[in-house]
C-alpha cells in the first residue's frame, strides 16, 4: 500500500445535497442504525440452529 488508503464517506460533514446539517445528522444516525440492525439481521439468519438439549 504505498499509495495508502482512502475512505469516502457517504455522508461527508453530514450534509448531502442543499439539505439542512440538522437533517443530515438525523439521517446519519438513521442510515448508522439501520446499518447496524441489517448486519446484526444477516449474521443472525446465517448461524445455525443451537439444540435444545433442556428436559422439558
Amino acid at each position: 500500500m504505498t499509495g495508502g488508503f482512502e475512505w469516502s464517506a457517504i455522508f461527508p460533514d453530514y450534509t448531502m445535497g442543499n439539505m439542512p446539517e440538522w437533517f443530515g445528522y438525523i439521517l446519519c444516525g438513521l442510515v448508522g442504525a439501520a446499518i447496524t440492525v441489517i448486519l446484526f439481521k444477516v449474521i443472525a439468519a446465517s448461524m445455525k440452529e443451537k439444540t435444545d438439549y433442556s428436559l422439558r
